[in-house]
């Protein structure tokens, strides 16, 4: 099987055993070209995850395996749509949510809120991702972001262990739902400068 790399081809006998040296030699080459992972392509099939299971399952069929990366700002424009997108879908759904806990929550606000919990997991490392990149004239600001919700999630992971549905509202409407109009607003100004 050939592996195609950033500049270079390199054959490896079609074994389990050459998975592990390829993957080794696909992240040495991600490290020297100084370049984000974006997926594989196996025998002409993109593959975007669990890459190394694919490769075990088909080990004997593989012919050529293509890297295909991205540079740091084509990584953090795709992180940064991705961000601003998101947040654009949450808005109205935080807004309805706010309302179900400020009346009776129902089962399916107690999922809506579950989601917001894992999007704002999301969010936190997608914006340290970002950061961590120097996105310099907005880094600021979305760590703002950041340390904010890190400052929130507490007393809202505190209201819903106390049942304190007011609370819980008020934390979304008030603290929450403000980031996340705030970072709509910071990554609408980011694809401005990545244009450039």
């Amino acid at each position: 099987m050939e592996l195609h790399l950033t500049k270079e081809i390199i054959t490896y006998e079609n074994s389990v055993e050459n998975i592990e040296v390829l993957i080794q030699k696909i992240n040495e080459d991600l490290e020297k070209n100084k370049l984000y992972f974006s997926h594989l392509i196996i025998n002409g099939t993109e593959v975007y995850r669990d890459f190394e299971y694919k490769l075990t399952e088909d080990i004997g069929k593989i012919e050529k395996i293509q890297l295909v990366t991205k540079t740091i700002k084509e990584f953090i424009s795709d992180l940064t749509v991705s961000l601003n997108e998101y947040c654009g879908r949450a808005v109205p759904i935080i807004k309805q949510l706010t309302e179900q806990f400020y009346q009776s929550p129902t089962e399916e606000s107690w999922v809506l809120l579950q989601d917001l919990l894992e999007g704002l997991n999301w969010i936190y490392n997608t914006i340290k991702g970002i950061c961590n990149m120097e996105l310099d004239e907005y880094r600021e600001n979305l760590l703002l972001v950041s340390s904010h919700l890190d400052n929130e999630l507490p007393n809202l992971l505190e209201a819903i262990e106390n049942h304190d549905f007011i609370l819980i509202g008020d934390i979304i409407s008030y603290e929450i739902l403000p980031q996340f109009e705030s970072i709509i607003s910071i990554t609408e100004k980011t694809f401005r400068v990545i244009k450039k």
